[in-house]
């Protein structure tokens, strides 16, 4: 739980997503909602002013969330190994991989952003951010998947789900 909640810590607003009956019964998406675009500049415009100061930040940013990514990806392995791994457990890592999707993005518009106002940043740090993160994922996506297998495979009895009764009891407890 710690590394996943590592991994959503973000310092903007969270994007909202228009859901399909939104699009569909209205055909506009609310103009209320928080678009990944505004995060970004919210985002942007809590750092420096100075653009080199900015990309620093940026990429300092980014770097911690790709550690909190790594920890994420060791925490899912060790809970694959546990005795008795669940399904929330799964649903956690899922849940996280999600979040990452969307640093990534932020972070990837937040460098294009910044490359726009100054050559300093290029096409190449962008890139790297991007595989950088998609590696991550990757990472914690094989984690997620060996934990929803351990899941699968558990095969040991609950106490709930059995009759604990030895053979020949007819008494009750």
């Amino acid at each position: 739980m710690e590394a996943a909640a590592a991994v959503g810590r973000v310092k903007w607003p969270k994007p909202e997503r228009a859901s399909l009956v939104e699009i569909l019964s209205v055909g506009v998406v609310s103009s209320d909602r928080m678009t990944q675009s505004q995060a970004v500049e919210i985002y942007l415009s809590s750092l420096a002013n100075n653009t080199d100061a900015r990309l620093a930040q940026v990429i300092s940013d980014a770097q911690a969330h790709l550690e909190a990514a790594r920890g994420l990806a060791f925490a899912a392995a060790a809970a694959a190994d546990s005795i008795r791994p669940t399904v929330s457990d799964v649903s956690v890592v899922e849940a996280a991989i999600g979040e990452l999707r969307e640093a990534r993005d932020i972070y990837v518009a937040a460098l294009k952003m910044l490359s726009s106002e100054n050559d300093a940043v290029d096409a190449e740090t962008v890139h790297t951010v991007k595989g950088a993160f998609n590696a991550a994922i990757a990472e914690v996506g094989v984690a997620a998947d060996r934990l929803a297998e351990a899941v699968a495979q558990d095969r040991t009895s609950t106490y709930a789900g059995h009759d604990l009764r030895p053979d020949g009891f007819g008494g009750s407890f």
